[in-house]
């Protein structure tokens, strides 16, 4: 990847002393991340302060490039990712399988239907598991949608559904599927719109379509399975590529839009990973290496504060010597 260093090129520009936090990018994409004469003047000036990756293996690889001032930031986004105490319907024995969509609207809800097909696979093989669905608003009133005007939508046909709001419980809509001939195992889903940190910390494995919020999970340390959707963001080459970013934590299952082979398969694994103690510890591992530990907001903000207080300083006794 190569790095386009516009923002730095400004920040250099301007003849103030500043700070980078390349956060979109990471060397674990190809194990290297380029860079050329532009970048490496200006954070190699007196201006720059520091430059904050996102990831260990970025500031490991930038630092024996040779450039200076590099520093593990981490995401500060993962701050933010606390339990809250929200309800899930679930007894504390439970293993649960969280299914994370995405967030573009359209293509969040033909994925959550791959999910869906892929939760009927998985319940077939061990019906005790539970499922939840870690969805944003819109996708949430779009399920509501589909309930309301489309129960023939491709994929959502055997499916019911139903809302409900309880006291001290977050609001939920439970997909639930009955026996058939193809499925004789029923099967449910509830789909929650606003407890997505709970999901994702109480989970055991996740079924991840998506970007960031992939992330997150894997920094936490849970196991992700992926399968590839018709896009256009959750395609076979994003997934790919998040499988490189996130490393050992990804299983990532057939290299086309998911087919019910591919459904099959990924649904074994997830079956599979979720006993599986060791690899489970691995995923722990993991994201701690590389993105952890938490706390990036405070290391990022108290570095800036401290160059801030050296550049006021700096200032002071320029006009004290003028």
């Amino acid at each position: 990847m190569q790095l386009v260093p516009i923002g730095q090129m400004f920040a250099y520009m301007s003849g103030k002393p500043f700070v980078s936090f390349i956060s979109p990018l990471s060397s674990t994409y190809e194990g290297t991340l380029k860079t050329d004469f532009v970048l490496r003047h200006a954070i190699g000036s007196d201006r720059c302060k520091a430059v904050f990756t996102r990831d260990a293996p970025t500031a490991v690889d930038l630092t024996e490039q040779g450039l200076k001032k590099i520093q593990f930031g981490g995401i500060p986004a993962l701050d933010r990712l606390k339990p809250t105490g929200k309800g899930l319907q679930l007894e504390d024995t439970d293993q649960m399988v969280a299914l994370l969509p995405g967030s573009r609207t359209a293509e969040a809800i033909e994925n959550l239907t791959l999910e869906m097909r892929m939760v009927l696979e998985i319940a077939q093989i061990n019906p005790q598991l539970k499922f939840r669905a870690g969805l944003v608003p819109s996708v949430m009133n779009a399920v509501r949608d589909i309930a309301a005007n489309s129960p023939n939508r491709e994929g959502w046909q055997g499916w019911q559904i139903e809302e409900r709001q309880t006291e001290n419980q977050a609001p939920w809509i439970r997909l639930s599927h009955g026996s058939t001939a193809e499925y004789p195992q029923a099967a449910e889903i509830f789909c929650y719109g606003d407890a997505f940190s709970d999901i994702v910390y109480r989970t055991d494995v996740v079924i991840g379509m998506a970007g960031l919020a992939v992330n997150h999970a894997m920094a936490i340390g849970k196991p992700i399975v992926q399968i590839a959707g018709k896009g256009p963001q959750f395609t076979y080459a994003f997934a790919e590529a998040q499988q490189r970013l996130l490393g050992s934590s990804v299983q990532q299952i057939g290299t086309v839009p998911a087919t019910p082979e591919i459904l099959k398969e990924a649904a074994a694994c997830v079956v599979k990973t979720i006993d599986d103690e060791a690899y489970k510890q691995e995923c722990i591992e993991n994201g701690q290496a590389r993105f952890g530990p938490f706390g990036a907001s405070a290391r990022i903000a108290n570095s800036i504060l401290k160059y801030l207080d050296e550049a006021v300083e700096a200032r002071e006794r320029e006009l004290v010597a003028s």
